[in-house]
């Protein structure tokens, strides 16, 4: 069962991540007819998500060890960074999906055709275009690409939290003969 604090970090920073995606696309506007500086704008910008979800993590840490009491533990503050990881990880697969199945079904081939034009080596190109072959057609579909976000997503934020946990536990006192 996720604490409180997990799901309302988790649904914050999934709400603001999903939020601040879709205004990034919109302002983009057409991606087909976006240009390869406007691709790397975009990239980079996505990249905000992942210190969104760090910040999630780290309020739901901070919210649990501000309302326990006493000793808190590792594996506690762990599972708050992994339930905040998961929520928005969730949100973030649904976003992926949402803009791939209904926003823009044709995101994959227009990626493709605006990256190509950043090659102006022939062998660059003709090995970018067999690693774009060598992608299974699933995973540009709107469920392969939900899915492999929310992955991705919760895996970074498990690292995340692996990391951040050790920061927000709290240890018990030692007690008087254990100190001697």
């Amino acid at each position: 069962m996720l604490r409180k604090s997990a799901l309302l970090f988790g649904l914050l920073a999934g709400i603001i991540v999903f939020a601040y995606t879709m205004i990034v696309m919109l302002v983009i506007g057409d991606f087909g007819s976006a240009t390869p500086e406007e691709l790397q704008t975009a990239e980079a910008l996505g990249w905000l998500r992942y210190i969104i979800l760090l910040l999630g993590v780290l309020m739901g840490m901070r919210a649990l060890r501000k309302e326990t009491t006493g000793q808190l533990g590792y594996g506690k503050v762990l599972a708050a960074g992994i339930g905040v990881s998961l929520v928005t990880a969730f949100f973030i697969g649904l976003m992926e999906f949402t803009y791939v199945q209904f926003m823009n079904p044709d995101f994959y081939e227009q990626y493709i055709q605006i990256a190509e034009k950043q090659f102006t080596n022939p062998d660059d190109l003709k090995a970018f275009r067999e690693q774009v072959e060598m992608f299974p057609k699933w995973a540009t579909t709107g469920w392969g690409t939900g899915v492999f976000y929310f992955i991705e997503t919760f895996i970074i934020g498990l690292l995340m939290s692996l990391l951040a946990a050790i920061f927000f536990r709290k240890p018990g006192k030692m007690s008087a003969q254990a100190s001697h």
